[in-house]
């Protein structure tokens, strides 16, 4: 036998209950207050791992690892690097020392250090693409990677 409950405005089977939703914000939800019965959604929803407190120092440790292990190259590491791969490896620190002098947190005698490993080192990248015809996945000469190593190692070593 149906019964139209005439308070809800639906019919339901005698003796069942059918869920209904809050007319007002501070209408309690199936027995729980409301800011309750949302509290207990969104732990429904939450997967396990996001509860445990270790889980984002853990995430965070495991990337900067792997920031800081994968920033340590040079160019000295071996094997055969091209002007191209070196272009990428100078351009990176530079472009963030040019932020960090952008944002005034670079003294100037920091700038003047920089622009003059800087300026050597275009110099000689220079030089290199022409020798190799502008072909920038010929080797780059021993010189130039020790000019790439400087620029980053004093790049890297400003505090910003």
């Amino acid at each position: 036998m149906r019964v139209v409950n005439p308070k809800a405005g639906s019919s339901s089977m005698t003796g069942a209950r059918e869920p209904t939703l809050p007319r007002a914000l501070n209408e309690p939800v199936d027995g729980l207050p409301h800011h309750a019965y949302f509290e207990l959604q969104k732990q429904k929803t939450t997967p396990d791992t996001m509860k445990n407190p270790a889980f984002f120092p853990v995430i965070g440790l495991l990337l900067f690892t792997a920031l800081l292990l994968s920033g340590c190259a040079s160019m000295q590491s071996g094997g055969q690097t091209t002007l191209k791969q070196t272009q990428i490896y100078v351009d990176w620190p530079m472009t963030r020392y040019r932020n960090a002098v952008a944002r005034g947190v670079v003294t100037l005698g920091e700038q003047q250090q920089v622009n003059a490993a800087y300026a050597s080192y275009q110099s000689a990248f220079a030089a290199a693409v022409q020798a190799a015809h502008s072909n920038y996945d010929a080797p780059t000469p021993d010189n130039v990677k020790q000019l790439a190593d400087q620029v980053v190692s004093i790049v890297s070593a400003i505090p910003y």
